[in-house]
């Protein structure tokens, strides 16, 4: 470990001007300067690419979003330049600086893309920790001595640029999806055409294939919405709702999904609102629809008009607002409902679906937005607290959800986010209906099976 501080120090003695030195010495640092970032540039570019697929198309229009990311380097360097005893010329700090850049970028896209939470923290502090060293050890090199002022004002500087860039600022990109050309648009919407002209079959389809609940209890029908198929989050935290719900109520041959996945689009039926009015109401038909309970499972961005969006690569779609959803379980006639609504603002539904048959629980307030719905995760946060760790470990359904929601807000609260804040309404008469589907849950993950909930807190 000596031998690698040694080696760094000279290192930075070699490359760096230091008094005294020729002008082609300045000279030699500024180019060095200049090489590392283009080196980071460059880096960021590669890693970015991956991320859009092999026929993704360079753009230059979003190149000014860089220098926002550069001013961090330049102010710590300046700052440092201030404050260094004996004073380190502004050019030598940020040397010292964009020689990290590099491994900067690489972490950051590493850590950013499907890793556990667990592992970004550790990581995280490892960072940090190696970064007082080098700095510590670098700007020791420059100065002939420890300059620990210097250090925590840069390390102060980046710690504020990570949380604000993380509030106001999303990475910038230099790729896009090619767009097709003329020959290949009308291809496409051919392609696209019959494609939605293919939904009913394909709907029916599915729905054929679902059986009957076991006769003298109510049975549980999942039927899942996944509203935007660019992000694959949506479609990976609906397969997981469906997963946990037959884990629970026995519903694998009782369930239905309409997914859009731009990277899938022969699984399942399309998410669209014609799409989801015609599998509530086909599901009704193979339903008991005065004794059996629908889980709606919806996942998607959100407004609070309020409406989901509906996209999917190639294909247009119109969005699903809430009037649009309140009909389509109208017009199925199924009475018992439990709605699930993972989006930004997804409490503004509320209004339009309560009645005393219905339970709904949302991601967010209708005047919030809730968190985790990029391409590069796997679930939501409202995915990850509701349907992976709360569920299994729950007794009853508003058990599961009480857990989630003090999860997330212990979640939001660390990582100093405005609280999405999630709602949840319950019917009086749906209040009965939960005690009878909770009797009979399975608790998959060790949970103790307990007096449901609703009824422990009824006189």
């Amino acid at each position: 470990m000596d031998s690698f501080w040694g080696a760094l120090r000279r290192a930075i003695g070699f490359l760096t001007l230091r008094p005294g030195k020729a002008a082609t010495g300045a000279q030699a640092s500024d180019w060095a300067v200049a090489g590392f970032t283009v080196a980071s540039l460059v880096l960021w570019l590669l890693l970015d690419r991956l991320q859009y697929g092999k026929d993704a198309e360079f753009v230059a229009y979003n190149a000014p979003g860089f220098a926002w990311y550069m001013l961090p380097f330049l102010l710590a360097a300046w700052l440092a330049s201030r404050i260094t005893r004996p004073r380190v010329e502004f050019r030598n700090i940020l040397f010292l600086l964009v020689v990290a850049a590099p491994v900067i970028t690489g972490c950051s896209f590493l850590l950013g893309h499907n890793v556990p939470e667990k592992l970004i923290i550790a990581a995280t502090v490892a960072l940090v920790v190696y970064a007082i060293v080098y700095l510590q050890v670098g700007l020791s090199a420059l100065a002939g001595r420890r300059q620990h002022s210097a250090v925590t004002a840069i390390i102060a500087i980046a710690l504020v640029f990570v949380a604000l860039n993380s509030a106001i600022f999303d990475a910038p990109t230099l790729w896009t999806e090619p767009e097709p050309d003329t020959a290949d648009a009308e291809k496409q919407a051919e392609k696209a055409e019959d494609l939605l002209i293919s939904q009913g079959p394909r709907i029916e389809a599915e729905v054929g294939r679902v059986t009957a609940a076991e006769p003298g209890r109510a049975g549980v029908y999942f039927v899942g919405f996944a509203g935007v198929g660019r992000q694959k989050v949506f479609a990976d935290e609906i397969k997981l709702a469906a997963q946990r719900i037959s884990d629970r109520y026995d519903s694998a041959r009782r369930q239905v999904l309409l997914l859009n996945d731009r990277h899938d689009l022969e699984s399942h039926p399309l998410a669209t609102v014609e799409g989801l009015k015609l599998a509530l109401k086909d599901v009704a038909a193979r339903m008991d629809v005065e004794k059996d309970v629908l889980f709606l499972s919806l996942s998607s961005h959100g407004s609070d008009d309020p409406s989901l969006s509906v996209s999917n690569t190639g294909v247009s779609l119109r969005d699903l607002y809430g009037s649009d959803l309140a009909e389509a379980l109208h017009g199925s006639g199924i009475k018992w409902k439990i709605i699930v609504i993972s989006a930004c603002h997804a409490g503004a539904f509320i209004d339009s679906l309560r009645d005393d048959n219905t339970v709904i629980f949302t991601a967010a307030a209708g005047d919030r937005t809730s968190f985790g719905c990029s391409d590069d995760r796997e679930l939501t946060y409202f995915g990850e607290a509701f349907y992976r760790d709360a569920l299994p470990r729950s007794a009853t359904l508003l058990e599961a959800f009480t857990r989630a929601q003090a999860d997330i807000a212990s979640r939001e609260e660390r990582e100093h986010i405005r609280a999405s804040n999630p709602q949840s309404f319950v019917g009086p008469a749906m209040r009965k209906k939960l005690d009878e589907i909770d009797s009979t849950a399975r608790c998959n993950t060790g949970c103790k099976q307990s007096v449901p909930e609703s009824r422990a807190t009824r006189p």
